[in-house]
Parts: structure tokens; sequence; C-alpha cells
């Protein structure tokens, strides 16, 4: 196990949770899957034809014993397609029989009705699916929270070696999901980032709004955007530590910090770095990954009413692995103490 997400591993390992694999298959999803089943309690559910799963596994391990079920062929089908109906009826949307059949047998649209009834608690896929499919089929099924009304990506950044106040895991975000943000969306993203901090870290999150300005030392638009965010994001979450707008190097080292922002909250320990748009953010999280070097955990996606996440269709056994247990955290969350942070209880591992 990779020192860097051991931890995460370590804390997903132990809970009891059905997470659902799209690319039951793939056989690095099927490696994936005997780990985790074989070093823990979480409970891979793996989707496809049954008989090629079977050949696939008996291939790595012949006494392999895990869940499997062949969309096209569930005696479900009738249940997730007449489910799929009400679904889009809700939206104003009627849907033919056929559709609905054909959604019901898609491993995408399964996977989500498996997770919208409550019979999985996690979904995640991607490995051999493009990652619009997999969006699309939790955003008609699953649906957005209404917490958070965002979906947005964030990245783990795990640092080679600890910065000055001892941060040596970093949250970036949105480096994935959402181009331009305005002020309402870009604290969404903030708040989702939150809630990853503390539901798969169970770290204590420190918000900095990055910008190339630090506390009103350049005027422009951008900079009043990424201002009035942090303002509806203290509002959101009062019991949060957020600054900004900060430069990177004043939200991550306290001397230059205690220089540039001495009236700041963060003091230079920011853990989340919140970027003014994709372009800054995308850029940032490949660029610290290639050049520090640093380990990229995710994409890490928050904002739907479950867990889902999505692979690459370049992801490793290991990256797998470290999703299913990152989706199986996700679930610890409990939605009625929104808003706490981990110190106060609102997310334990």
């Amino acid at each position: 196990m990779d020192t860097a997400t051991h931890a995460v591993r370590e804390r997903a390992l132990g809970l009891s949770r059905r997470i659902v694999l799209v690319d039951g298959e793939d056989e690095r999803v099927l490696g994936a899957s005997l780990y985790v089943r074989e070093h823990g309690s979480l409970e891979p559910v793996l989707l496809g034809n049954e008989t090629t799963i079977w050949e696939r596994l008996r291939s790595m391990d012949p006494g392999a014993d895990l869940e499997m079920i062949d969309p096209r062929e569930s005696p479900l089908i009738e249940e997730f397609a007449a489910l799929y109906r009400e679904k889009m009826a809700s939206r104003g949307r009627m849907v033919s029989a056929e559709l609905a059949a054909e959604r019901a047998k898609d491993p995408s649209y399964f996977a989500a009705m498996l997770l919208e009834t409550g019979r999985v608690d996690g979904l995640v896929g991607g490995a051999a699916l493009p990652t619009a499919k997999i969006l699309k089929a939790a955003l008609e099924v699953v649906g957005l929270s209404e917490v958070s009304g965002i979906v947005s990506g964030s990245f783990g950044m795990f640092l080679p070696r600890a910065l000055p106040s001892g941060q040596n895991f970093l949250l970036f975000s949105d480096c994935a999901v959402v181009p331009d943000p305005d002020s309402e969306q870009l604290a969404a993203i903030a708040a989702n980032a939150v809630r990853v901090m503390e539901r798969v870290m169970g770290a204590e999150p420190v918000v900095a709004f990055l910008s190339f300005s630090t506390m009103g030392s350049a005027g422009h638009r951008m900079v009043d955007k990424v201002v009035r965010a942090r303002k509806i994001l203290e509002q959101k979450l009062p019991g949060v530590v957020i600054d900004g707008e900060l430069q990177a190097d004043a939200a991550l080292i306290p001397e230059i910090a205690a220089r540039k922002a001495p009236e700041g909250v963060a003091r230079g320990r920011s853990n989340i770095l919140i970027f003014p748009d994709l372009n800054a953010g995308n850029i940032a999280y490949k660029l610290v990954e290639r050049l520090v070097p640093a380990e990229a955990l995710g994409v890490i996606l928050e904002g739907f009413n479950k867990p889902v996440n999505d692979l690459s269709r370049g992801c490793t056994t290991e990256s797998v692995i470290d999703m299913i247990c990152v989706t199986a955290l996700q679930r610890t969350f409990d939605p009625s103490m929104e808003g706490l942070t981990a110190r106060d209880g609102g997310a334990s591992g």
C-alpha cells in the first residue's frame, strides 16, 4: 500500500459499505475489488456479464467470492424502469416504456438506481466508460444535493514533505467540473470541498479562496467574485476557518501570511485551496502533481445526493482501490450534522 493513501484506505476498509462498480468486467476493477474484499469489510458489487466476470476472476483468484449482477438479466429491470419514468416525470419529461427499460439495463443507470434505492452505499464508474455517461445517469437518477446544488471535483494532493505549518495534504477544488463559476457557485464548490476534507480525510478544514490579490492588494471584477464567494461561505459555514482573497503563498506559508495578510484567519495553514475558475484549478493540480512531485487522489466528486465517483479510463488498479475507499468514506457523513466541522463531530471516520 502506498504510504500517501494509507490513512484513507485504513479508515475506509473497516467500514461495512456496499459499493457498486459499473465497469465490473474490467480487470483493474476486478483486481481492486479483490483487494478491498480481502483487506476489510467493504463489499464490492460488480456489474457486467457474469460469465465474463467469473472467467476473469478465476484467472486472478480461483477462490474469489464477489457479488455480481448482469443488468441485462436482472429481475430488477421492471422496478428500475418504473423508477426512471417516475424520476423523469417529476422533471416534466415523459419517456416511453421502451426507453425506460433500455435505461434500466444500462450499467450506468442500473448502478445509479441501485444507489438511489439504497441497495448500495456508493457508486464508482468510468474505468471503461466516458465520464459524461456516468455523470448523466447520476444526475438523472440520484440528483443533486439540496445542500450543495452543484457537482464539483476536488483533487487531494499528498505532498512528499510537509509545509511550514505541517500540511502534508492539500485539497484543490474545483479542478474538473465547473469552468467559470460565479460567486454563489464558487462558495458551493468550497462547501463541497469542506465536506470532502471532513468525510474523506477526517481533518479540520482551513479554506483559502485564491486570487492574484491578497486582501485588497488589487482591484478587479475577478477579485470581487472571490471576495463575494468567501462572504457567502462564511454565512453558510460559520464554524469553519475561511480566508481570502489570498495569493497562494499567503495561503500556505505563515511568514508570508504574516506580512501580506496579518488580519487573516488562516495564517498560512490552509489545507483547502479554492481556485477562481477551472483553468486555474486544473493547471495547478497538474503542475503540482508533476513538478513537486505530489501524488494526486481524485477526481473526488461531491454534490450528488449520494456518493458517486468517476474514474479515469487510464486508471490503475491502485487508483480504483483508492476511489472505492473515498466513496465509502463519503457515505459516513450524517446530513443532519450539516455545517459542523470535524472538530465538532460533524464527520468522523
